[in-house]
């Protein structure tokens, strides 16, 4: 039951308070290590810190980008992120070891929880979202071979903890598959109260992914108490992509990096809806807080944008979009083998012979059965060794080589292979593989032992040497005790590390465990209480230590190992004529100098260098060096370089705009623009192109997607010159500077800049530039005020420019008296005492006392008799309604009131009334207002869609003009119209209505008819409130009561009520309200009736909840515990209950309703002369039997008939019955297995049955197109005969020789064909287009217009599910044709006739029989003809086949962008055509293709 789990979380809870324990048990609250671990890795990591702080910059300019976006009313665009994942389950016993089906659920709520797909989401949070990310499970591994995404590792390891020994294979866990491909999902016995932890983003890929304890995946994992949903893996995925715990993971005022999350100050545990911290309510439901998993169910559109930064171009985990970790895995090539790896020798040993051993990979689609396999050590003689076996692709073999004795020192082993399958290796790119290793058959011996603790799996240990390679190692171990490892090791130092997987060293909360490292009696290493690990250096041999370096004071050359004391305080300048002279050194370095121009010692001169002419653009006071780098102002110009121009155009799809002209000298050094961009179809601000064309006629030019303007421009890059943020179909404000000056681009005269639509095929798109062209001067003229009178007169200005002004009265040049004017009366309300100058906006107060009012504050209706009368309004505005009517809307709001909101339009569509949102769940609300006479219009609005009724609340809605309802509802969804009319002429003009208006003219769709009913008194269905009878009583009928009581899962209860014929009469559910009682009355004639009562969970309704079931108040029937649902029949004129079945011993013809007493020991066989007689029997029910001829009781004789014929080839001789079963050979040249008895060329065909030979050549097949659904590929398969007038009549099979078409996937099937040619109709093709691409099986004939027929064939694997279509029993069967009745059945052309149409994304293998005609009437056999194929178009992409991928195949994507499902041009294989498609497109993007 669903409650059951909060009380085993509470009494795992209390069972590991008691002490410490290593068990796998529910935490009584949820504890994830993920910020732990992301804190360690910040303060011990800096490369990991720094990497972490850019990709939070990242993120930052990412989530802005679309939050203004939003703002700015784009509709953003999906871009679905599909994550492959790969499962390593690393289990220590059968219970550890999960199931797929629980991995597989868990794959599955992680897709639900991140689409926003999960059962139980609410509306709760309107920011909750769909984050759209999607996981997919493996298909592939690393090396292309295929996977089921799912590893199994056993370990001696107990619990891991968080130390990451799980990520290791050397550590008893299992190593990581590439983090830039794949999640890596860790499954294992984490213990210590652990549920889950993750690595953020930036940190080591051997340790990247999520790690769950085993207890807590999938749905109601053993011991999962509260976390039985599979949410600690949607909360830790959450991490991995960047999201923090939701609180910050600290007190009010710290940030999870999230604005739409509420500030809070810690976890909330269980499911404590409403809490409260930080001043608002905490999102306890979000997946990021430590809420049990019943209670978990959104993410925030916030979090969704944070986790999509990751793969916005430049996030940590963008590679993922590139990833074929879901895809299928096929081969490249048809023999491709492989040295995998060289797993020995390697590193060091002491022995005098190593075994190499090398693991061979079949990386080819046939299957490997041979191959040579050549190796030599240090370039030496080679060898060679003839493997033999057998691999399918994808699978691998260990290969041990015979054993080499290379002596002692450094050496390399190579290893190749070649000659698969004894033909040539089409891909040579990973044949070979090499090993570095060492031998010394003088090296040390040295000794680990260790003394056991409780948990000795958790226990490993490694000596690693200074290159890092791993020398020796050990554990996890089992057992208890002492355990003694030995090694030998080449004289040096190393670094010997222990590890212990939960974190608490060998010693001593859980025993008193430790270890030493020693050579003989000497220790050089010993410890065990240490946490998770601990190192130690130690050295092993006649080691001198020292300083190993040459170039020290206290070098030693004797030195083996450097101990880091080297000492280089000797070194220095020795020439005491030196500005840095060193009196303490004693070996000059080579470092003396001397002071630069400037005064300083071993300076370059740069720090009093610059330009020293005070005339020049860039004089430099503080120099005292000219360096060269003076410039100065054209002759007339002035030192500011740059370049201010403002140009507006509105550009069509590719078209250019008006060179903008200016005079000026220089070389461009950059370009400054503020973009003011109105967007149009399918452009981006990145589409504009700028051409900037110098003095001499050069140009240059950069932007935009297709258009160019002239072949002579130097073209500096397209659109992806301007920033990301451009990249968008979004109007708006855009900026960049952008770096020209590696062009070289120069002149001195007359420029121009034009603008150009880069997007040939956009619509037209408005853009309004700011640009400034950096270093390009403008000279000859210096414009200004050129009058010395001015206020603003400038002396350098050379030409007037009509900006000349004067003070104005405020003494402000060129003011306007504004700041010194205001209302010099003092009479007036608004007088400013400090004002000079009467501005004339002097005032008074309005009637309303208001200064400067227009009354309209205290204006309104005054006249008392008016609907729209305002006793608050002091001034009459003219807006009375002298003949008007009260409207009053009466509103009874549900529970979320918010959503609700309603408009009252005239004729006109103005709206004369409307209100809400409102405030107040279940309250009340009163609006009043008048109309005058007229028709109108009130919707009701509800923006959830809804209603108000009766989902969420029972509330409704009323509308009275003048005391009559003209409208009134509740359950209405997203909106409800109703018109109507009011005052003068208007009224109820139908005669049959109780509040009828004879006098009415217009009806108003006010007329009420709920005065009708039935008005007898003695009829079950009588109205009280009925004035008019209406003919509905039902005078001899009877009531039945339906009572339903419910328990707290309301909305699960569901029931009808149907009469005898099936009609339904009454139902019920489900229901809103929990423990509530609903009654329902249904008033029906007498008759039988059946009750049904449902629960759609399947757990009926809990106690004290029922139902009971009623007629005329006479109990029926009454429960609750009925799983999913139970049903009862009736008769209301007859309630006596007892057996209703006639043929039961205990019949009872009294009984109406059936009690289920029914008694049928009474039947039985009453012939005593039957073997089966029941003596006890009264009533014979048919059933005696007798002994057949066998003896056998009811027996059918077979139990010893059979054939009794000797000649017959299924004779028995125990058979004493002829049972009629013989069976002979069908053909006297045929044996009883229906062999040939004379078949000397063994083709299966009897020698008195041989026919004359065909002309047949060979099978083949032809490629109709590639991604033609869904990226399969359509294949036409053909039979060739050299004689031409040789017709192809059957293709078929049977038990001796089969016929078979198969695909290692599926066949696509279209809904519209069939299995036949003749099954498709060509002009189906508009309704279909994927009809073209069906599969389909023919002789000759490629539409319905041939005809082919079938005889024996059993298409429903074929065409139901695109499986295998196949004849292989002794029936067999045929596609066929009638002689010389179909001419496409004869040879074409090329000498083919067309046999099969398949399309799939598999591998086909057929085998087919072939019947011919030939002209002199004989029919030749072709038998047991095999073909298999499948095309891999590598050049996914190039859409138009041209050979390269390229702007047309842009183009061709750009033409289907926005298809929503069924695309052309579809590169996710999502079905649509989005950013995310283009995005690969950008990726294969100049492509060239075989």
């Amino acid at each position: 039951m669903r409650f059951f789990s909060t009380l085993l979380a509470l009494t795992l809870g209390i069972a590991s308070a008691m002490g410490q324990s290593k068990t796998p048990e529910a935490p009584s609250e949820r504890q994830c290590a993920a910020h732990e671990k992301h804190v360690q890795m910040m303060g011990l990591d800096a490369a990991y810190a720094k990497r972490h702080a850019d990709l939070e910059a990242h993120t930052a300019d990412f989530v802005q980008s679309r939050e203004e976006a939003r703002a700015n009313g784009a509709q953003m665009q999906p871009v679905v992120v599909t994550i492959p994942v790969v499962y390593h389950v690393v289990y220590a016993n059968g219970t550890e070891n999960i199931p797929d089906d629980q991995l597989l659920e868990q794959l599955q709520v992680l897709n639900d929880d991140f689409r926003r797909l999960n059962a139980d989401q609410d509306n709760i949070w309107p920011q909750a979202a769909d984050t759209e990310i999607e996981f997919c499970l493996a298909t592939r591994d690393p090396n292309g071979a295929p996977s089921s995404g799912i590893l199994r590792v056993p370990t001696t390891s107990g619990a891991f903890g968080s130390s990451d020994a799980v990520k290791f294979t050397s550590q008893g866990g299992s190593d990581a598959w590439p983090a830039d491909e794949y999640l890596n999902f860790w499954v294992c016995n984490l213990g210590g109260g652990l549920l889950g932890y993750a690595q953020f983003p930036g940190g080591n890929a051997a340790t990247d992914g999520i790690v769950c304890g085993y207890q807590f995946v999938g749905v109601d994992g053993p011991g999962a108490g509260a976390y039985n949903l599979g949410r600690t893996a949607t909360h830790e995925v959450g991490h991995w992509l960047n999201l923090r715990h939701i609180w910050g993971d600290g007190p009010c005022g710290s940030d999870d990096f999230v604005a739409d999350t509420p500030e809070s100050d810690g976890a909330n545990y269980g499911c404590a809806l409403g809490s409260v911290s930080c001043g608002s309510e905490d999102m306890v439901q979000n997946y990021m807080d430590y809420s049990d998993d019943g209670c978990m169910n959104v993410f925030s559109q916030g979090q969704g944008d944070r986790m999509q930064a990751l793969f916005a171009p430049g996030g940590t985990r963008a590679s993922i979009l590139t990833s074929n970790g879901c895809l299928p895995a096929v081969p490249d090539f048809d023999l491709d083998a492989s040295i995998l790896s060289v797993n020995d020798p390697s590193g060091f040993s002491c022995s005098t012979e190593v075994t190499p051993s090398v693991t061979l990979f079949n990386n080819g689609a046939n299957a490997l059965t041979s191959a040579t396999i050549t190796y030599d050590i240090d370039g030496g003689a080679s060898a060679t060794y003839a493997w033999t076996g057998s691999l399918d692709f994808g699978q691998t073999d260990d290969i041990t080589l015979p054993v080499q004795t290379p002596g002692d020192g450094a050496h390399v082993f190579n290893v190749s292979v070649s000659e698969p399958n004894g033909g040539l290796d089409e891909n040579t790119s990973n044949d070979s593989g090499s090993s570095n290793f060492s031998l010394d058959s003088q090296g040390i011996d040295v000794t680990m032992s260790l003394t056991l603790d409780n948990y000795p799996a958790e226990t490993t240990w490694t000596l690693v040497d200074a290159d890092g390679n791993t020398v020796l190692s050990g554990g996890p171990y089992a057992g208890s005790g002492v355990v003694v490892e030995s090694g030998c090791v080449a004289e040096g130092c190393y670094t010997l590390s222990v590890f212990d997987s939960f974190g608490d060293g060998m010693c001593c909360a859980f025993g008193n465990g430790g270890y030493e490292f020693s050579i003989g009696s000497l220790v050089l290493a010993s410890g065990g209480e240490f946490g998770s690990s601990e190192a130690s250096d130690v050295c092993v041999g006649d080691i001198v230590l020292g300083c190993t370096d040459a170039q020290a004071c206290n070098y030693n050359p004797d030195a083996i190992a450097d101990d880091g004391t080297c000492d280089y305080s000797c070194l220095g300048c020795t020439d005491s004529t030196f500005c840095n002279y060193n009196p303490d050194a004693t070996v000059d370095d080579g470092s003396c100098a001397d002071v630069d121009a400037c005064g300083v010692c071993a300076g370059d001169g740069s720090s009093c260098s610059g330009c020293t002419d005070s005339t020049a653009c860039n004089y430099d006071i503080s120099a005292t060096i000219d360096d060269g780098t003076c410039y100065f102002a054209p002759v007339g110009g002035i030192c500011d370089c740059f370049t201010e121009l403002n140009i507006t155009e509105s550009l069509a799809g590719g078209a250019a705009g008006t060179a903008v002209t200016f005079d000026g000298t220089g070389e461009v050094a950059g370009l400054d623009i503020v973009l003011d961009y109105t967007s149009s179809t399918g452009s981006w601000p990145a589409d504009m192109l700028v051409v900037i064309t110098a003095p001499s006629g050069d140009c240059i030019e950069f932007g935009g997607f297709s258009a160019t303007v002239s072949a002579g421009c130097t073209d500096l890059g397209n659109y992806t010159l301007w920033p990301e943020s451009w990249a968008v179909s979004t109007s708006g404000t855009y900026s960049a500077s952008l770096d020209l000056s590696a062009a070289g681009f120069s002149g001195d005269g007359t420029w121009s800049v034009q603008l150009v639509n880069g997007y040939a095929s956009s619509g037209t798109v408005v853009y309004v530039a700011d640009i400034t062209v950096q270093d390009v001067c403008v000279g000859g003229v210096i414009d200004g005020c050129t009058d010395p009178a001015s206020c603003n007169y400038n002396a350098d200005a050379t030409e007037d420019d009509g900006s000349c002004a004067d003070f104005d009265l405020c003494g402000i040049c060129a003011g306007d008296n504004s700041s010194c004017g205001g209302c010099t009366d003092s009479t007036a309300c608004n007088f400013d005492p400090a004002s000079v100058i009467d501005d004339g906006s002097c005032a008074d107060f309005d009637l309303c006392g208001v200064c400067a009012g227009d009354n309209s504050s205290c204006g309104g209706c005054t006249d008392s008799t008016a609907c729209n009368y305002n006793p608050d309004a002091v001034i009459d505005d003219g807006s009375c309604i002298s003949d008007g009517i009260p409207l009053v809307l009466t509103l009874n709001l549900d529970n979320y009131p918010t959503e609700t909101t309603w408009t009252i339009t005239d004729t006109s569509g103005t709206a004369i009334g409307s209100g809400g949102p409102y405030a107040g769940a279940g309250t009340t609300v009163v609006e009043a207002f008048c109309a005058p006479d007229g028709c109108y219009t009130l919707t009701m609005f509800d923006s959830f869609g809804d209603g108000i009724c009766c989902t969420y609340g029972e509330g409704s809605y009323i509308l009275t003009a003048d005391g009559n309802t003209v409208a009134s509802g509740g359950a209405y969804g997203d909106a409800e119209a109703t018109s109507f009319c009011i005052g003068g002429d208007y009224g109820c003009t139908d005669a049959s209505a109780c509040n009828y208006d004879p006098d009415a003219l217009l009806d108003s769709g006010s007329c009420d008819f709920s005065c009708y009913g039935c008005t007898d008194p003695a009829s079950c269905n009588y109205d009280a409130d009925a004035t008019i009878d209406d003919g509905s009583c039902v005078g001899d009928g009877v009531g039945i009561g339906v009572s339903i009581t419910t328990d707290t899962y309301p909305e699960e209860i569901t029931w009808t009520l149907v009469d005898d014929a099936g009609a339904l009469v009454g139902s019920g559910g489900p229901y809103t309200s929990e423990s509530t009682t609903f009654d329902a009355l249904i008033c029906v004639g007498e008759g039988c009736y059946t009750f049904t009562i449902s629960d759609s969970f399947g757990d009926g309704i809990y106690v004290p909840g029922g139902y009971t079931l009623t007629v005329d108040g006479v109990l029926v029937a009454s429960g609750g515990e009925y799983g999913d649902g139970e049903t009862i029949s009736f008769c209301t004129d007859n309630l006596n209950f007892g057996c209703t079945d006639p043929l039961a011993c205990n019949f009872d013809p009294e009984a109406g309703i059936d009690n289920g007493t029914c008694d049928f020991s009474c039947n039985g066989c009453t012939l005593p002369s039957a073997c089966n007689y029941n003596p006890d029997a009264t009533i014979d029910d048919g059933s005696c039997l007798f002994d057949d001829s066998c003896g056998v009781c009811g027996g059918d004789n077979s139990t010893c008939g059979g054939c009794t014929d000797p000649d017959a080839c299924n004779y028995n001789p125990a058979a004493t019955e002829d049972d009629g079963s013989c069976t002979y050979p069908t053909a006297d040249n045929l044996d009883c297995d229906g062999n040939c008895l004379n078949d000397q060329d063994g083709n299966g065909i009897c020698d008195e049955d041989e026919v004359a030979l065909s002309s047949f050549v060979q099978l083949g097949y032809d490629v109709v197109g590639q991604n033609t659904v869904n990226g399969m590929t359509t294949y036409r398969v053909w039979a060739e005969f050299a004689d031409p007038t040789e017709q192809l009549v059957a293709v078929y099979g049977f038990d001796a020789v089969p016929l078979s078409i198969s695909s290692t996937t599926s066949f696509y099937q279209n809904p519209l064909g069939g299995a036949l040619s003749v099954d498709y109709n060509p002009l189906l093709l508009t309704v279909d287009s994927l009809l073209e691409f069906d599969s389909w099986v023919t002789v000759g004939g490629q539409d319905n217009s041939a005809d082919v027929s079938t005889i024996g064939l059993d298409f429903a694997a074929f065409e139901g599910s695109g499986g295998a279509l196949v004849a292989d029993n002794v029936n067999g069967g045929s596609v066929f044709i009638y002689p010389d009745l179909e001419p496409t059945a004869f040879p074409d052309a090329n000498g083919q006739v067309l046999i099969a149409q398949l399309t799939t994304d598999g591998e086909v293998n057929l085998t087919v029989n072939l019947q011919t005609r030939s002209d002199d009437g004989q029919n030749p056999q072709v038998l047991q003809q095999s073909l298999t194929f499948q095309e891999v178009y590598e050049c996914f992409g190039d859409f138009n086949t041209d050979g390269l991928i390229g702007i047309a195949d842009l183009l061709m994507l750009l033409g289907d962008f926005g298809c929503p499902a069924g695309c052309s041009y579809d590169m996710n294989g999502d079905g649509g055509v989005t950013t995310s498609d283009m995005l690969v497109m950008l990726a294969l993007f100049g492509t060239e293709c075989d």
